[in-house]
């Protein structure tokens, strides 16, 4: 008999289990839309044609859809506890296949943050409380306090999610806890012995997780890879700000016996929480982990941004700090935020608004290395178009940024304010041009190469020089649009 909608959690992890081919991952077919509930126009909208091949992209997204799902509807008693680690796999594997030859392919992060919304009308669809902590249980042992995912808050600083009146005491007490009114621990010489709380925010690339430390400040915990240590220490070089971030080495025990020992601490509650328990679980084990700077404050989307792009803390200054922004993105190819350079959606998430720690603040970045010849060469020439506008007036490349902000925050941006940008993003290529033309970014570079080799130990791609190659290349097209006449 043929799979029908899933009716419950409880059917739909089932549903799942079947649908899962060689238990790693799962085709966009009519099985997988039927136990779903779904129709093939909740995929087509979110795949583009110009990412290439579209049933390999489908089927990605599909996975990506059932791997958040199975978080939600306890997958691992289905599959095993195990089942995400060869998810991941087929899924990273796929997607370094997908991208082959492509110069500005849409990232893996964003393709989960769009799984995740069709995920939700997934839940929504089967009704009952969505939380992922439910059902009575005995608070833990130890009080660590283990919240349920965030996925529709910044993954930079998560608001209180709601919670459900079955869930037990201790739970809703710290579910109501609003987590931006902490204040932000040092990265460095963190004391990780009794962490007094824990939050997980699903996201791309495993997602990330918070955790309070008993002196009562937080930091941030993520999966790192080379090119986000070499994009966020070529940030701090060149006086671009962005989020603060040490990568853990693998030896330090005293972080990892903390996760596993909240994890063992929460298996006495129960229902969903199982999510929250892999999460803990996973970030245990992961070789490469970075402690992340945590920022109180929100992303460049929905009505937050909106009202604090239109208030009064919106001055030049935050305008300015986009365009530098966006200059930086430009050098190191980062094309998973403002759209300056690359025809895409961007990802305004990862711009962070009002925190108390600066006006605007980058996270997530990466440095995404060209190395086909001539497609460095063409992304060269768009990025001395965009160079052009900033210096000649605004055209269809800060067009499109101004469009993707009104369309994310629900502001026009003046002309004022594009200028703005404009002269932020201009200021930082010439610093760039001037180092370039001293001939000192070389050796900016090369420092940077090698203390994430280093950090890396040799693995990971970390001695790979394609990163150091292209943005010398790019720094030498920013010399060449602004020329001897540079402002």
């Amino acid at each position: 008999a043929g799979l029908s909608a899933a009716r419950s959690r409880a059917d739909l992890a089932v549903a799942l289990a079947a649908t899962c081919e060689e238990r790693s991952h799962w085709r966009l077919r009519e099985d997988f839309l039927t136990v779903c509930s779904l129709a093939q126009e909740d995929f087509d909208v979110v795949v583009k044609d110009w990412w290439g091949v579209r049933g390999l992209w489908l089927d990605l997204l599909a996975t990506a859809v059932a791997k958040s799902l199975g978080h939600q509807v306890n997958l691992a008693g289905q599959l095993g506890d195990a089942w995400i680690a060869p998810v991941d796999q087929w899924m990273e594997t796929t997607y370094a296949s997908a991208v082959v030859g492509k110069e500005t392919p849409p990232r893996l992060a964003m393709l989960e943050q769009k799984a995740a919304v069709v995920a939700r009308k997934v839940l929504c669809g089967l009704g009952g409380p969505s939380a992922v902590l439910q059902g009575a249980g005995e608070p833990p042992r130890r009080h660590f306090a283990v919240t349920r995912s965030c996925p529709t808050t910044s993954k930079a600083s998560p608001s209180a999610p709601s919670h459900d009146a079955a869930e037990p005491a201790k739970v809703q007490e710290e579910e109501r806890v609003d987590w931006r009114k902490f204040p932000s621990a040092p990265i460095e010489g963190m004391a990780w012995q009794d962490p007094t709380g824990f939050l997980f925010c699903r996201g791309g690339s495993g997602g990330v997780l918070f955790v309070r430390l008993k002196s009562g400040g937080v930091v941030c915990l993520k999966k790192c890879a080379p090119t986000e240590l070499f994009a966020q220490r070529l940030s701090v070089a060149l006086g671009v700000r962005t989020a603060g971030m040490r990568l853990i080495m693998d030896d330090d025990e005293g972080l990892r016996t903390s996760l596993h020992n909240a994890a063992v601490a929460a298996h006495e509650l129960s229902g969903d929480g199982i999510a929250s328990i892999i999460a803990l679980h996973q970030f245990s084990r992961y070789e490469w982990l970075a402690a992340l700077e945590y920022l109180d404050g929100f992303g460049m989307m929905g009505l937050p941004a909106h009202k604090y792009l239109v208030g009064v803390d919106a001055d030049a200054g935050l305008w300015h700090g986009l365009g530098r922004l966006m200059g930086f993105d430009a050098l190191v190819n980062n094309f998973d935020r403002l759209p300056l350079a690359w025809k895409n959606d961007g990802n305004l998430e990862n711009v962070m608004l009002g925190s108390t720690a600066g006006q605007v603040i980058g996270i997530d970045q990466a440095v995404n290395p060209i190395t086909h010849p001539e497609g460095l060469e063409r992304y060269c020439c768009v990025v001395k178009q965009v160079l052009q506008e900033a210096m000649d007036g605004a055209g269809q490349r800060f067009a499109l940024v101004q469009e993707v902000t009104h369309n994310n925050t629900g502001v026009q941006l003046t002309a004022e304010q594009v200028a703005a940008m404009r002269r932020g993003c201009l200021e930082f290529a010439t610093e760039v041009v001037d180092l370039h033309a001293a001939g000192r970014f070389d050796a900016v570079l090369t420092g940077i190469h090698s203390e994430v080799s280093a950090a890396f130990q040799g693995r990971s791609g970390s001695d790979d020089r394609a990163a150091v190659e292209m943005v010398l290349k790019v720094a030498a097209a920013f010399h060449e649009a602004l020329g001897s006449g540079r402002p």
